[in-house]
This record gives structure tokens, sequence and C-alpha cells, in this order.
């Protein structure tokens, strides 16, 4: 059902003394992207009113707070807690299910998507990052969160220092300040050796941030087998 159909039908149900012409005008402003203003609505087109009840006015004004209200809350700004530029997600205040902030999250990443732009960041960086904030939102400190990335696959030129990704793409690395940011946050960085010398990758062509590992493989069970939950990006 579209917006404009909805509030349309809306329009005739709260105002059902409206004119055709208007109820029509109503349905079709309301599919516009840009929005609308019910005091717009009524300049152009004056509804009679008066020989409404108060009970009915008081409905009336209720329902128009309820959707106004609705309209507010798709508005609602992102937040990042723990890595501050980056990953930025919701509070859901209400959510009745929730992270235990008493529990440590030991997590291991096995991140292998990169970016089809090379001026994007690592979809997979990214979203370790919006990982990382969504427990932080949801309740767990900082201190409890222990994450280890092990990265090969289309993210691994996200690992490149930006001399050698301007080599290769003519741009700095945007991965870096995430690189750096997810450092600082206590996340141990892990590239696959495996995928950097299958893609001709000088190993020391890795920013200083960053780990080499025998592989991704061995980096995941390795850590799996010490308690820490697997998730892939």
């Amino acid at each position: 059902m579209s917006r404009g159909f909805f509030f349309g039908r809306l329009s005739v149900r709260l105002f059902p003394g409206a004119n055709a012409g208007a109820r029509e005008w109503m349905k079709s402003h309301m599919d516009q992207d840009a929005g609308f203003s019910m005091s717009h609505i009524l300049a152009e087109h004056p509804l009679p009113l008066p020989h409404y009840n108060h009970r009915h006015m008081r409905h009336t004004f209720l329902l128009f707070c309820l959707f106004t209200l609705s309209f507010s809350l798709t508005a609602q700004e992102r937040v990042a807690p723990i890595i501050k530029d980056f990953g930025a997600i919701f509070d859901i205040p209400t959510a009745t299910v929730k992270p235990d902030p008493t529990q440590v999250y030991k997590i291991v990443v096995d991140v292998f998507t990169g970016a089809e732009d090379p001026t994007d960041l690592s979809f997979g960086l990214n979203n370790v990052a919006r990982m990382i904030n969504l427990h932080a939102i949801g309740g767990v400190p900082a201190g409890k969160i222990d994450v280890v990335l092990a990265m090969h696959g289309g993210a691994t030129f996200a690992t490149l220092n930006n001399a050698a990704y301007q080599k290769k793409f003519g741009v700095d690395n945007p991965n870096a300040p995430l690189v750096k940011a997810l450092k600082d946050a206590g996340v141990k960085l892990v590239v696959c050796g495996q995928s950097l010398l299958a893609r001709e990758i000088p190993l020391e062509s890795v920013l200083s941030d960053i780990e080499i590992g025998t592989s991704m493989l061995t980096t995941v069970s390795t850590y799996q087998l010490k308690g820490y939950a697997v998730f892939r990006f």
C-alpha cells in the first residue's frame, strides 16, 4: 500500500466533510518525498469544520499527533559509542532482547568483503565497527568486547598502506582511519598471508596496525578453539 493511498484513505476518515477535490489533492501529495504539511493542506482546501463536535475534534487531533510522531521517529540519528566515526547504528531503548553486560564477548570475524569502489570503505571492516557499536549501545562495556579479525579475500586490499594503495588504485586507502580506530578500540587485526602472496602484495605493504597471519583458516580455527564465537562479514 502506498503512503499516498493510506493517507488518502485516512483523510476521508478524519475529514468526511472535505470535498472530493480536496481529498484527491491530499492523496496525490502524500506520495511526494518532500513531506507534507497539514496546515498547507488546510490552507489550500479549507474544510467545513464548524459542524464537528468536540469529541470528534479531540479524536482527530490525537490521531494527527500520533502520525506526526511516527514521521519524526524516522529521522532518528545514528550513534557510534566506541568506534566514533564508523559503523554508526540506531539506539533502540525499548528493545527487550539485548546483549548481556556481564558477559565477555569473545568474537573472531572472518572478514572477506571489500568494496567495489576503491574510494569506499570495506563493507566487512565497517560492519565490524557496527558490531562493536551495537554491543556497546546494548550495554556491554568496552572492556568486555574482545574481537579478532581474520582478513582475506576482497578485504585484503583494505590492509594496504597508503603508498601501496595509491600505487594500485590512485587514491589513499579510505580504510586506514577505520583500521586505526579499530586498533585503538582493542581489536586485533590479522590479514591472511596466503591472500597477500596470492595477490602478489609485498608483506611490507601492509598497514602497521595489522598483523600477518599464516592464513585466515588457521587464525579462525585457533581462536574458535579458544572459545571465540565466529562471525563472517
